[in-house]
């Protein structure tokens, strides 16, 4: 097929079009995030204006045979009245963001602000990163000056010293990669929503092979494609259409929706055993597990059990069963040791080369002397799960907790291709609700995962961010995000041993209690509300109750998170579009009717705002009039939570004894207590 442009609308076209450079010899065909296309019955050829999207999208197109440039293309539509236009090099300043792949090494010295411009002809995966490119990008130029890695106080140091402006001690300047990994983690990422009313993005994710169901890598240039999705700032149907056009997120079981906990310490079978006791003693309700690398022992990448913590794995899986328990494994992805007992077996069935990594293995140091496995080789990675997992599944583990970043040479979508092995992996095995538990991939990565941030700093401006991200997440069409609640390790300058202050683990579980995924993590923390005073036990204990009571609302915005795309926690934006909804990134709201704004303050003041009509608080007697802002000051035991006059929350019976003085919340609405 000869160079040239192709415009593409027709059965998706009424709010959905494609353009398309395919290159001299290519060919148009599906990609990993649009694996199924319905534009079959027009494709416009020659130079002019075509109308797309129902009509409401111009595009000025001059087929030349050259790429998309200012000379060549442009876009004309309106936003509520309002003209606008594009062409190939201007950026979209109104993109309300996404979040980062991963928060990783963030603490308060550079928490993200604002959202970095959108930049359509880049590519939707190239705009994504994790917060800690700054500190790897540190870490490797440190490593490369001086011939050893930093300790991770001497390396985070160095960062605070290029953010406070300073001049760097352990390099001789600041190098390129620093500087540019600094600009990246400045503000969040643009995502997939914008208030031009128009989104536009290119998708550069492999090419897909229908009849393998597999990627197709060995190819040329690839053809330059751009989606149009036309939505008016109607959030609703900008996320329907966008799911429409690459596919739905997944269910999620129940359990996800209840009571996560981890500790990144040593625990085997008997600690955890132990704790979840301490659950079932304090009256604290627990779904879900997620086993930290103790089960195969202190290395990243081992696939067997490790035999000083967990000594019977048949046993254990009886137990998880008899205590109503699922458990999530975390594996390190793509490494495989040479002392692992299955090796042999593994090369034989893979076919793969037994080429290991040298001393200073690929991005880190872990992985050196191990062998890499190419999950982009077909027979490779069925040979990597059906060896190397099967027997730690049928021992225990009911689904994967993709941990560390997948980074594979010269690639960039190695994280959602992973996660989507994986959980093609669990469709395999027959799992009636497959998805991974991992960090977000670029796009077409809200198919697969329960996105897993990361290990970030216990610091109230990170609870406050945290918060953010769950705003942002809608960007990216991700309803599913699990923060480490309490934060994941501490800085030294705020308190010792990774135990947070009352009032800021407090604050973060009524956040975690009120978000998507309720998960308990550090690293060799104190996370567990029994170790904390008799307040905090109470308050804990209040708002894990109220996380159960709301488990038909939550169970039934998973459904419609699948069949719409819309979020569980959904921006104000969804639901006013007023300026002031843009401007609340602290709040969000639970399906359409909950309020939620968490308080990320030391001093308990929280400043949110109400939007148009009358709202209850859930905490008192008080109905306010809205659009207005409150600044209060919040008690501990209380967070602002409001529910829309009119609605009428579905609430599961109590399941948990607490004081008289802590049994809300309460609200009467059309005439129904919902406590």
């Amino acid at each position: 097929m000869s160079s040239g442009w192709s415009v593409y609308a027709g059965e998706m076209g009424e709010h959905i079009a494609r353009i398309v450079y395919v290159p001299d010899g290519g060919s148009i065909e599906p990609t990993f995030a649009v694996q199924n296309r319905k534009f079959s019955d027009m494709a416009i050829n020659q130079s002019g204006v075509v109308r797309v999207c129902g009509g409401r999208v111009a595009i000025e197109v001059k087929v030349d045979g050259e790429k998309p440039s200012t000379n060549n293309l442009g876009l004309h539509w309106e936003v509520r009245g309002q003209a606008r236009s594009w062409k190939p090099g201007e950026l979209d300043h109104e993109n309300l963001g996404a979040p980062f792949l991963a928060l990783d090494n963030l603490w308060r010295d550079y928490v993200p602000t604002g959202v970095r411009p959108a930049d359509p002809m880049l590519g939707y995966d190239e705009h994504i990163w994790n917060t800690a490119t700054l500190t790897w990008a540190v870490e490797k130029s440190v490593k490369r000056e001086t011939g050893k890695y930093p300790e991770i106080p001497v390396r985070d140091a160095e960062v605070r010293r290029l953010l406070h402006g300073q001049e760097p001690e352990l390099l001789e300047e600041w190098p390129a990669c620093v500087l540019e990994g600094y600009e990246v983690v400045k503000h969040s990422p643009p995502g997939l929503m914008t208030r031009s009313g128009l989104t536009i993005f290119r998708d550069d994710t492999y090419l897909w092979d229908a009849g393998e169901q597999w990627i197709r890598r060995d190819i040329g240039e690839k053809p330059i494609v751009l989606y149009l999705v036309h939505h008016d700032c109607d959030w609703k149907l900008a996320a329907g259409e966008l799911v429409r056009l690459m596919g739905p997120v997944p269910r999620i079981d129940d359990s996800f929706l209840g009571i996560w906990y981890s500790n990144y310490t040593e625990l085997g079978q008997k600690d955890l055993e132990r704790i979840v006791g301490e659950f079932e003693k304090h009256e604290l309700p627990l779904d879900i597990v997620s086993v930290d690398m103790d089960w195969h022992g202190k290395d990243w990448y081992g696939y067997e059990w490790s035999g000083g913590t967990f000594p019977d794995p048949p046993g254990f899986r009886k137990w998880l069963k008899g205590a109503g328990l699922k458990a999530a494994f975390n594996i390190h992805p793509l490494y495989v040791r040479s002392t692992d007992s299955r090796f042999e077996e593994f090369l034989e069935e893979s076919g793969h080369g037994g080429e290991f990594l040298g001393d200073e293995g690929d991005w880190h140091p872990f992985q050196a002397r191990h062998l890499q496995v190419d999950i982009y080789d077909k027979r490779q990675s069925r040979a990597y799960f059906d060896i190397l997992h099967r027997d730690i599944e049928r021992d225990g583990c009911d689904f994967w907790w993709i941990d560390g970043g997948v980074k594979l040479p010269n690639d960039r979508d190695e994280q959602s291709w992973a996660n989507h092995v994986y959980r093609e992996h669990q469709i395999r095995r027959g799992d009636k609700l497959p998805v991974v538990f991992s960090r977000a991939g670029g796009l077409g990565s809200h198919r697969d995962v329960v996105h897993f941030t990361g290990d970030t700093c216990s610091q109230w401006e990170i609870l406050e961010f945290e918060v953010e991200t769950i705003v942002r997440s809608a960007g990216a069409l991700m309803p599913y995000v699990s923060h480490d609640i309490g934060g994941f390790y501490h800085d030294p300058r705020d308190f010792d041993d990774n135990r947070p202050p009352d009032d800021l683990f407090v604050r973060w579980v009524q956040f975690g209690c009120l978000s998507p995924i309720m998960r308990l993590h550090s690293l060799k923390g104190v996370r567990e509300p029994w170790l904390f005073s008799d307040e905090v036990l109470e308050i804990s204990r209040r708002f894990f109750n109220l996380r159960m009571r709301l488990l038909p609302v939550t169970t039934r915005l998973v459904e419609e998170a699948h069949a719409t795309g819309l979020p569980i926690c959904r921006p104000m934006w969804f639901v006013s579009d007023l300026d002031d909804a843009y401007k609340c990134l602290g709040q969000y709201m639970i399906g359409d009717d909950l309020l939620i704004a968490p308080v990320f303050r030391q001093d308990g003041i929280a400043e949110y705002w109400l939007p148009v009509g009358k709202w209850h608080d859930a905490f008192s007697e008080r109905t306010l009039e809205g659009p207005c802002w409150v600044k209060e000051q919040v008690e501990l035991a209380h967070i602002p939570m409001w529910l829309k006059d009119g609605a009428v929350m579905e609430l599961a019976e109590p399941r948990l004894r607490v004081s008289q003085s802590l049994a809300g919340p309460r609200i009467s609405v059309s005439g129904s207590n919902w406590a």
